[in-house]
């Protein structure tokens, strides 16, 4: 008597490559899968010697000219000579420099005029609009990183006959706990 033979769940239901007369899987798989390995450990190899850099590694020298100038700046500037606005200044290394860097020279006439070319302007406008335009856009996709919780109700009315009712016990109790609802709220006291 032939019993039907059960296929592993893990092929799918399809019969597995094999050779008719030895029951081994067939050449062309084997070659396949080892060909697929010898590449995915080779590749492998390939990445982690690419890492190494010997044993006789040094760190190279930075530059001398590496900065602004060959010579290093110097704490401040010499006075001008010029009655007004003529005084010597304080470079100070690493201080970051304010967005309206004008204002620090407290001349009226200075932020009139920058005023005027910023009013003037509509590149700037239109720059600093799509400027607040990313920003938004960037709070708003940084908004689907968080949980979001949604709600619905909804509020459905039947109207039950005591004839489709009396069929079966378990409409009728339902039928008469609406009835008995419906008219207590319809009771005012």
């Amino acid at each position: 008597m032939n019993k039907p033979q059960l296929l592993p769940v893990a092929t799918g239901g399809r019969r597995p490559h094999r050779d008719e007369g030895t029951g081994r899987k067939s050449s062309g798989h084997l070659s396949l899968l080892l060909l697929a390995r010898s590449s995915l450990n080779l590749i492998c190899i390939a990445a982690l010697a690419s890492c190494a850099v010997g044993p006789d590694f040094s760190r190279p020298e930075l530059s001398r000219d590496a900065g602004y100038s060959a010579t290093p700046l110097p704490p401040g500037t010499v006075t001008a000579g010029v009655a007004a606005g003529g005084a010597a200044q304080r470079l100070v290394n690493g201080m970051d420099i304010p967005g309206q860097w004008w204002r620090l020279f407290r001349s009226p006439q200075l932020d009139a005029l920058v005023q005027e070319a910023l009013q003037a302007n509509p590149d700037i406008d239109a720059a600093q609009a799509a400027l607040r335009q990313a920003n938004e856009l960037v709070y708003a996709e940084q908004a689907s990183l968080f949980p979001s919780l949604s709600a619905s109700a909804s509020k459905t009315r039947e109207k039950v006959s005591a004839a489709s009712a009396l069929g079966s016990s378990g409409g009728a109790a339902a039928a008469g706990a609406l009835r008995r609802r419906s008219s207590r709220s319809t009771r005012r006291p």
